[in-house]
């Protein structure tokens, strides 16, 4: 079982967005980190780069934005809870998400608190079986 709750605390904690929490997530979702060599075509140099690839293979990929974007948030969420219902709220300065009989949270963006839901959302499944 792996143990989301140090990702879940730093989400809590974001004021905005992270690159680098949305490469946590993807991480949990299967993508892929690789180191490739590429040679620079002015200089001939060789330069070490990492890559991301899909869950689904070695295709290159671009992380999804989870913790700024919202219709990467929405996906996020439909790829953890695809049979659930859920939204989100701008309400007095913070993000509200919930899943339909899950969870509800509260976060600095409607983005960030649809991360939380759907880890927490992950965290409970994780709990009950």
């Amino acid at each position: 079982m792996l143990n989301i709750d140090p990702l879940i605390s730093r989400l809590e904690a974001l004021s905005e967005p992270s690159r680098n929490i949305d490469g946590h997530i993807a991480g949990l979702l299967g993508f892929k980190r690789r180191t490739v060599q590429e040679a620079d075509p002015r200089t001939g140099e060789t330069k070490v780069r990492e890559v991301w690839a899909l869950p689904t293979g070695e295709a290159p990929a671009i992380v999804p934005s989870y913790t700024a974007n919202l219709d990467a948030a929405f996906e996020l969420i439909r790829t953890v809870a695809p049979e659930a219902a859920f939204g989100c709220t701008w309400h007095r300065g913070f993000g509200r998400a919930s899943i339909l009989g899950s969870v509800s949270v509260q976060a600095a963006t409607p983005a960030i608190a649809l991360c939380i839901a759907a880890l927490k959302h992950v965290q409970s499944r994780q709990s009950n079986a």
